[in-house]
């Protein structure tokens, strides 16, 4: 998933390729450092060094002065990002980072939570799962528990491989009025029985 938000606009929630990883604008963007070392990065434009990442271009053209992206730690332990950029002359303030790097921990929570609302939700109408909100003082965490969230999990890795970001299992694919393609059956980890995947049509596999 990917959120954007630009100041005066509303938040943009879009679906992101599984393969964007592997995908040459990515390996070369400082993203790609935030996923693989899962450390911050931080380039001010005016940086010769920023110059490397040609990322960066479109936003000098915009006015952007300052980029800082953060790693994203689900309780799972898959690493997300997030990014900020911003117009004012001179950068981020050390205050600006501070509040920023103290929204990570909370912010990593809540996109999860999203994400494991979005995985709930299409797997209601066709498996037997217990979900809900789980928490106590400081901590609040959007809990399911089930074999369909097992099997949710295995196929989101199989969309990985197959380059696709939507793919169903048979249950799932039988209960949904879609036109579905089979993809073939595939093991999956921790179930008896091969699964058969199902793809969209009209969507092609990533090169």
């Amino acid at each position: 998933m990917n959120f954007i938000w630009r100041p005066g606009s509303e938040v943009v929630v879009s679906s992101v390729d599984f393969g964007i990883v592997d995908a040459a604008s990515f390996r070369s963007s400082p993203l790609a450092i935030v996923y693989e070392k899962e450390q911050e990065v931080r380039y001010r434009l005016d940086d010769p060094e920023s110059a490397r990442f040609p990322f960066f271009d479109e936003m000098r053209a915009e006015g952007v002065t300052d980029y800082i992206a953060m790693p994203l730690r689900f309780v799972d332990g898959l690493i997300n990002g997030a990014s900020w950029t911003t117009q004012q002359p001179g950068g981020f303030s050390d205050e600006h980072l501070q509040a920023l790097r103290s929204l990570v921990p909370p912010l990593a929570r809540v996109i999860e939570i999203i994400s494991l609302g979005r995985k709930a939700s299409n797997l209601l109408d066709t498996c037997k799962i217990l979900y809900g909100n789980i928490g106590g003082g400081n901590r609040l965490d959007f809990t399911c528990i089930g074999p369909a969230v097992n099997l949710a999990a295995r196929l989101e890795k199989i969309a990985g491989r197959l380059h696709r970001t939507i793919v169903a299992s048979a249950d799932f694919s039988g209960n949904c009025a879609c036109e579905w393609t089979d993809l073939g059956e595939f093991p999956i980890a921790g179930f008896a029985r091969a699964e058969r995947v199902y793809g969209l049509p009209d969507e092609a596999p990533a090169a």
